[in-house]
């Protein structure tokens, strides 16, 4: 099965463009991490909002190799966005504090942060019954 008949049929809220940086996607350098994606998807479908990725302001804000994540600014050293578990991610027609709550109260991620245009989603390990991990920079 090729990668986007894999989005069609299991995520089809997203495509592959859209998850993955340009840079991963045109060599082929793809760490997708299923459950992060399953977690994205149930997420969208729980909320019923659209919310992009990768777009125009975010373009290593996906699904991104490690090549592509150093030339983030202010990048983390241990990101989860080049192991294929982390997206940074815009609603659309929901203000971003909602969407960052929403995610918080959701149960699908292990962190969650609010920047001044995106929310950050991800998948990190937490324990039974532990909060996610969060933080706000806006």
């Amino acid at each position: 099965m090729n990668l986007e008949n894999l989005f069609s049929e299991r995520w089809p809220n997203f495509t592959p463009y859209e998850v993955f940086s340009p840079v991963t996607i045109s060599k082929h350098v793809h760490f997708l991490d299923m459950p992060s994606m399953d977690a994205l998807q149930d997420f969208r479908r729980f909320l019923d909002v659209p919310f992009l990725i990768n777009h125009a302001n975010l373009r290593y804000r996906g699904i991104c190799c490690f090549e592509e994540h150093l030339k983030v600014p202010g990048r983390a050293f241990n990101s989860m966005h080049y192991v294929g578990k982390a997206f940074d991610v815009t609603p659309r027609h929901m203000a971003l504090e909602d969407f960052f709550t929403a995610a918080l109260n959701s149960g699908y991620f292990g962190g969650v942060g609010l920047y001044r245009s995106w929310v950050h989603l991800d998948t990190r390990f937490r324990l039974p019954g532990s909060e996610p991990v969060t933080w706000k920079r806006v």
